[in-house]
């Protein structure tokens, strides 16, 4: 064996980037023990051709080991930080992609105060999703793998049906493991957690280990960072077409989500009431719809069924009840000032929602409060989510002309199981139930009829005109919280006044 190291060529195997060789047995070997292929040396004594290469001769130490690596400290780091691509690229963000899906729910757990048994369902439903397009991947982790499903180490056999997964299956994950569990989460809470960076979903990159995040190629990190929440009706796109992939049936609950509708939006309990009686009678299926086309899938969504049921009640109610019914004028004045008036998280919510909708004008109206609390939470949730140390340099310095307060502080500390304190605006635990408690339902009535007691006494029926504003209210609200576009609310509670006037009509 040759106690030389000869300098040539870049080792070339699976992007190894040494430069140095040794012969051991004939054979030319880099310091990272990769043989090259095809390159044997012969001891041929009367061969006059010599070859006239550069040796570099390495000392060694006492017990005969190579010191290489002491000379030349810079190679180990370049092989550290090398990235990787092909299938070794795709079996790392796989990996990382199972990180952050393990982060999300570990928030939701202790954050959000779901049950623990949701990290046990989204375990089954990740095996299951492997399985229907990325069954042949190399195993993605042993923590997070289930005993019944056999991963393939052949990378030569992964399936190129769908090369990478993007974040909105982590998030329609959640919601199916939610919805099988009778949860009370709906697609506007996961709306709600993504805008307000409550879970790891726009600045998923920054929540990876450094090690794992150095080793990504700058395409593939990219896809950590969604440009944008699910606000154009893409969450319900991409559950519709997991639930078809997986072929699981889901029930919806639609009692807690109908009463906190109510509630939020200040109507009568008339409403949640005709409401309900409306959908027995109409026997209306809240299945998630098994369409193709996105906007087919949206207008049959089980939420967005219920939230143009709700219009189309609220709008009755006003029109054939005018007289007895508190003034549309006055609840419209609320409702409209729901999302500017006060500084709880659900107002707030909203106010960074209507930041991501290009059509908003409303933005220039904000007062030194609103626009405070706003660079407050993006200091907070997006320029603190990663240790200055880590940032490039150009970044670095744009910190150094604006520094942040305490921004030496490692944000990594607040990731989901470490022993950080829990965060003080996180939400109590959350009741599995179908029915609401009577009291709850006592407590909103009280709180109404409080609110509308000075009722006009003499009162118009309502105009075409009036339903509209009445409707435009509501559809405002609905497209901040619940993520969808208003021409595709617009086009769904179309199809429930169709569906309803057509009855109504043969009946007659």
């Amino acid at each position: 064996m040759s106690g030389t190291w000869i300098r040539g060529s870049r080792c070339g195997v699976d992007n190894c980037r040494s430069r140095y060789y040794r012969s051991i047995d004939g054979r030319r070997i880099c310091q990272y023990g990769h043989v090259s292929d095809g390159h044997v040396e012969y001891n041929d004594e009367d061969d006059e051709n010599f070859v006239v290469t550069k040796r570099l001769n390495i000392p060694q130490n006492s017990q005969g080991l190579s010191q290489a690596s002491q000379i030349t400290p810079g190679l180990d780091t370049d092989e550290k930080k090398r990235k990787l691509y092909g299938a070794a690229g795709r079996e790392l963000y796989l990996k990382c992609y199972q990180y952050i899906l393990r982060i999300q729910v570990q928030t939701l757990i202790k954050q959000c105060g779901l049950p623990s048994v949701l990290e046990t369902i989204v375990k089954k439903f990740w095996a299951l999703f492997m399985n229907s397009g990325f069954s042949s991947v190399a195993d993605v982790g042993s923590d997070w793998t289930m005993g019944s499903t056999v991963l393939s180490n052949d990378s030569s056999k992964i399936s190129t049906s769908r090369k990478y997964p993007n974040f909105l299956d982590t998030l329609s994950i959640l919601y199916i493991s939610c919805r099988y569990l009778n949860l009370p989460i709906y697609i506007n809470d996961f709306v709600s957690w993504t805008t307000t960076n409550k879970i790891s979903y726009m600045k998923a990159s920054f929540d990876l280990p450094k090690i794992l995040r150095e080793k990504l190629p700058s395409r593939i990190l990219a896809l950590f960072e969604p440009k944008r929440p699910p606000i154009r009706g893409d969450l319900c796109v991409a559950v519709a077409k997991l639930v078809r992939s997986l072929g699981v049936k889901l029930n919806f609950t639609m009692e807690p989500l109908l009463i906190k509708v109510v509630n939020e939006l200040i109507l009568p309990l008339d409403i949640y009431q005709i409401t309900k009686k409306l959908i027995e009678i109409k026997s209306l299926n809240f299945e998630i719809p098994d369409f193709k086309k996105p906007n087919a899938i949206i207008h049959s969504f089980p939420e967005i069924k219920l939230l143009s049921t709700v219009i189309l009640v609220t709008k009755m109610y006003f029109l054939l009840n005018y007289e007895q019914s508190p003034s549309w004028k006055k609840w419209k004045a609320i409702v409209e000032n729901l999302n500017l008036d006060g500084y709880n998280d659900k107002n707030f919510n909203s106010l960074l929602t209507s930041v991501l909708i290009p059509d908003r004008t409303d933005l220039i109206d904000w007062d030194e409060e609103k626009t405070e609390k706003y660079l407050d939470w993006f200091e907070n949730r997006i320029a603190k989510t990663q240790n200055q140390s880590e940032l490039p340099v150009a970044m670095r310095r744009l910190f150094d002309i604006f520094p942040l307060e305490d921004s030496s502080t490692d944000v990594s500390s607040d990731k989901p199981g470490s022993d950080s304190e829990i965060d003080s605006n996180s939400s109590p635990p959350i009741a599995q139930r179908k029915e609401v408690p009577s009291a709850e339902i006592t407590s909103i009535q009280k709180g109404f009829d409080k609110l509308y007691s000075d009722n006009d006494r003499k009162k118009k029926p309502l105009s075409l005109k009036n339903l509209n504003e009445i409707e435009e209210v509501l559809i405002d609200n609905f497209t901040l919280n619940f993520g969808i576009k208003k021409s595709q609310l617009q086009s769904a509670i179309l199809l429930v006044e169709q569906a309803v006037l057509k009855d109504i009509k043969t009946s007659s």
